[in-house]
């Protein structure tokens, strides 16, 4: 399962293993494995760009994995949230991405934190609230910097998004 989402994560799918996916009974797994199964199912939504497959397949996901398997929840939980971004429900958006920052947060897991850190920011700024955008991005760089972590993928990202709000600041 781990396998399957991962190739998804970089594009490459996998007819067959797709169709399987889709085709499994939930009678042989655990709620664990099934919302596993929910989370791919809701990334190659993700992938088709298909909103009402990912929002079944990601809230079904959300739901069986409530605290037992914290990464692919979150996993889950950031698909559902960019969804909602991209068809412009930003307060949905918002609401899922603090949701996946805290649990990440909480759960230590550093990469789903910059991520889904990286995406509540954005959708703060688009929804114009500038300046908890701005903060959320310096605790963030703040804390890779403190890490040494200058070459993580999200320091360009938190960076050029700062700038992204210095310049609306300038347009209002």
């Amino acid at each position: 399962l781990f396998w399957a989402l991962l190739r998804m994560d970089y594009g490459k799918i996998d007819t067959e293993l797709v169709k399987t996916i889709f085709t499994e009974s939930d009678k042989n797994f655990s709620s664990k494995e099934l919302g596993m199964l929910e989370t791919i199912k809701a990334s190659y939504g993700n992938i088709i760009q298909k909103s009402e497959i990912i929002e079944k397949h990601a809230s079904s996901a959300i739901e069986l994995l409530s605290r037992s398997n914290p990464v692919w929840q979150n996993n889950a939980i950031c698909v559902l949230a960019r969804t909602y971004y991209l068809s412009g429900n930003l307060l949905e958006a918002e609401k899922y991405f603090r949701l996946a920052y805290r649990e990440s947060v909480l759960n230590r897991n550093k990469n789903i934190d910059y991520q889904a850190a990286f995406h509540l920011a954005d959708t703060l700024r688009s929804q114009g609230k500038f300046k908890e955008a701005k903060t959320l991005c310096q605790e963030k760089l703040r804390e890779i910097e403190s890490c040494g972590l200058y070459k993580l993928l999200y320091t360009g990202s938190f960076y050029a998004l700062m700038g992204e709000i210095a310049v609306s600041y300038t347009h209002l």
